[in-house]
């Protein structure tokens, strides 16, 4: 009781606005008395002092670590430099040939909106290439899920009694077996793109059901 009441005059008491102090006034509790049976707790709050130099468990290479990120993302913004300049250089007999983006292009007013430069490549170095990736259609090449499509020679028509052909007859019946195949293949993937839609909602929504 001797140091709580020397350092009674450096500390404040509970204000009356709190919540604190008018809980404890709810249960009994009398201003100027300490808690407990024999009213032997202090009469001041604890000073509560903070320490900015120590961190927490498992916090003590955090200085390091982000220097050591730092050091490495300037490494690789370099080497990233390094390439497309060796890449700019090699290239630079078919960039002619490449036209650049045009200014009524709707991607190139979005990059001079957010601040982006004629003339220079993106990136936070300014490493970017400065003309579009070339595209070359492929036309030998189909998307997944096509079907084959069989190339059938024409079948010469054989004269019967009735003036028709008996092969005229067999293609409608394949090509009838054919169309219930393709019937059959895309209602299976209609139902596989269906499951797939519902994962992918329950994860988003629901991840700990999934």
């Amino acid at each position: 009781m001797g140091d709580s009441s020397g350092s009674r005059n450096s500390w404040s008491a509970i204000d009356s606005a709190k919540i604190g102090f008018q809980l404890l006034k709810k249960h009994g509790w009398k201003e100027g008395t300490g808690l407990g049976i024999a009213k032997q707790g202090i009469l001041v709050p604890v000073e509560t002092q903070v320490k900015h130099k120590t961190l927490g468990l498992g916090a003590e290479n955090s200085q390091r670590q982000r220097r050591k990120e730092t050091e490495m993302s300037h490494a690789t913004i370099s080497q990233n430099s390094e390439k497309v300049s060796n890449a700019t250089g090699e290239s630079a007999g078919s960039s002619s040939s490449w036209a650049a983006i045009s200014s009524s292009n709707i991607g190139f007013q979005l990059l001079k909106k957010q601040g982006w430069k004629e003339g220079t490549g993106l990136g936070i170095a300014e490493q970017g290439i400065l003309v579009p990736v070339q595209t070359e259609p492929k036309h030998n090449k189909r998307g997944l899920g096509a079907v084959k499509t069989i190339k059938r020679k024409a079948a010469k028509p054989q004269a019967t009694d009735s003036g028709h052909s008996e092969k005229d007859e067999e293609v409608p019946k394949k090509t009838n077996k054919l169309s219930k195949k393709m019937r059959k293949m895309i209602e299976h993937e209609k139902h596989l793109q269906e499951k797939e839609f519902e994962r992918a909602f329950f994860r988003e929504f629901w991840p700990d059901n999934v």
